[in-house]
């Protein structure tokens, strides 16, 4: 996750890891669940960097 000013320029990079699940051979699997916490922790990491800060948008791309 990346918090940029209105510039384009970072102010501040997260990475947030979770767990990926081999239930067979040639199969992998993620859940929707380590997906949101892994936002709401990245996210609250991100905004401990200025809590005055003002973010007109927020936008998710994976």
């Amino acid at each position: 996750m990346v918090l940029v000013d209105a510039n384009g320029n970072i102010i501040k990079e997260v990475t947030k890891k979770y767990p990926l699940d081999y239930p067979q051979s040639g199969w992998a699997e993620q859940h929707p669940e380590d997906w949101r916490t892994a936002v709401k922790e990245g996210s609250k990491d991100l905004l401990k960097t200025n809590d005055t800060l003002n973010i007109p948008r927020v936008d998710f791309k994976s």
